[in-house]
């Protein structure tokens, strides 16, 4: 029996566009690039956090607004490489390389409301934690201070 008799028209259609060899070739250089870029790239970008990032407070909205209403061209450019990132991440989930932490430096470089405290959440947590710090210690760097770990404001030093 044919497989690609029993599909629906379009889905066969489809298969066959992306059987050609013009179009698996594409898909394997863009497979290596990303994959490539996700290991050069990634640990740099988890190194340039700072340790205490975790435990900063949340920027100034207002200030943040007006910052990027004088620069509208950074603006936009940051958020065109976020949205690279993420759709990068999400082929990356299943192409080779770190899909969800591209996705992750994606929405932490866009300007989306909420991303920092939805980064904190996910990063926050053991596993992911434990997998930056090993990143951050592979660069030289030292681990990433959580929440939990720092002592309460009126604390003594």
């Amino acid at each position: 029996m044919d497989l690609h008799a029993a599909l629906p028209a379009p889905v066969s259609a489809a298969l066959a566009w992306l059987m050609q060899p013009a179009v698996l070739a594409a898909a394997t250089a863009a497979s290596v690039a990303m994959f490539a870029a996700s290991v050069v790239l990634l640990p740099r970008a988890l190194c340039a956090l700072p340790a205490d990032w975790l435990l900063r407070p949340p920027p100034d909205r207002l200030a943040e607004r007006a910052r990027w209403r004088r620069h509208p061209w950074r603006f936009l450019l940051r958020n065109l490489a976020a949205l690279l990132l993420i759709l990068a991440g999400l082929a990356m989930l299943v192409l080779p390389g770190q899909g969800l932490l591209t996705i992750l430096v994606g929405v932490g470089v866009s300007d989306l409301p909420g991303r920092r405290r939805a980064l904190r959440a996910v990063a926050g947590q053991r596993g992911v934690l434990a997998v930056i710090d090993a990143v951050r210690r592979r660069g030289g760097q030292p681990p990433l201070r959580h929440p939990e770990e720092a002592p309460p404001p009126d604390a003594p030093t």
